[in-house]
């Protein structure tokens, strides 16, 4: 498992994304990362 965040940091490392854009690359969960999503969108 990535930790949490991990992905989204090493995909825009990369330069495959912008920030804000969806994560669904790289081998992700979707489930997990709407489940991030959903974290993001209530902090």
């Amino acid at each position: 498992l990535v930790h949490r965040g991990g992905l989204r940091a090493q995909i825009i490392t990369q330069g495959n994304i912008r920030a804000g854009d969806p994560v669904y690359t790289i081998d992700s969960d979707p489930t997990e990362e709407a489940h991030h999503a959903d974290l993001d969108q209530r902090s």
